[in-house]
């Protein structure tokens, strides 16, 4: 197995703490490192989120869990027009320490697309091959 795949599982099944304020704040809005940025492509996704709320205040307490099931892809429907599209399906659940109760909401989120035009792209130039591109 190639020492940079063997690095990144090992790194990804680390756990990692945040912060209790901001917890979802961004719509989980991260792309994710997309190599090979002039193909296009569809794919399926899945995010776990984990969170802890109010740990010194016993009778507020709670564990929520947000898990994310997402269909994404990538396309050019113009040389210097990209198009991002997002359709998640949600799976969230929040338990109540105090109360012993569990309340769940499941269907699908917000539908996104998103639109770049590119003014400079080396990379989908029909010029011979470079050590560089640029995409602008």
């Amino acid at each position: 197995m190639d020492k940079n795949i063997l690095l990144v599982l090992l790194i990804s099944t680390i756990k990692s703490y945040g912060c209790d304020l901001c917890g979802c704040g961004n719509g989980s809005s991260f792309f994710g490192i997309m190599p090979q940025s002039h193909r296009s492509f569809v794919g399926l996704r899945y995010g776990v989120k984990s969170f802890d709320t109010h740990l010194d205040i016993p009778s507020q307490s709670s564990h929520e869990l947000f898990r994310k099931t997402e269909l994404w892809g990538r396309f050019y429907p113009a040389k210097k027009l990209q198009v991002l599209a997002f359709l998640p399906f949600n799976n969230n659940e929040q338990k109540l320490v105090a109360q012993q109760k569990t309340l769940k909401l499941n269907g699908l989120g917000d539908a996104s697309i998103l639109v770049n035009y590119s003014l400079v792209n080396t990379l989908m130039s029909d010029s011979l091959p470079r050590k560089l591109d640029h995409n602008l």
